[in-house]
């Protein structure tokens, strides 16, 4: 329960990043249109970078945490499959003391 808030965080937190970059890069891009449109589209790179920074980072920790995940299940796995033989062993081991 606790990795899915987790997970919708990072996804409300990513599209609002995305919203900041667009809005800061119009915001920047308007307020220089009059000086022409080679500035205007150089301000608009520049009033964006603030929220492309958020959504890299953002990005990197959702994809950090999918793959902690996928470690996760593949070690849970690995475990399951060394209990069941270590189980088994020992039940070869019971019936070959009961002889």
């Amino acid at each position: 329960m606790r990795e899915v808030w987790f997970e919708r965080l990072l996804g409300f937190l990513l599209g609002v990043s995305w919203a900041m970059a667009l809005v800061g890069g119009l915001y920047a891009a308007l307020i220089f249109s009059a000086l022409g449109w080679v500035i205007s589209l150089v301000a608009f790179l520049f009033g964006s970078i603030f929220g492309f920074f958020f959504v890299i980072l953002f990005e990197f920790i959702h994809r950090s945490l999918q793959n902690k995940q996928r470690e996760l299940a593949l070690l849970e796995s690995i475990l399951d499959s060394l209990q069941r033989a270590s189980s088994s062993k020992r039940d070869e081991d019971e019936k070959l003391s009961n002889h």
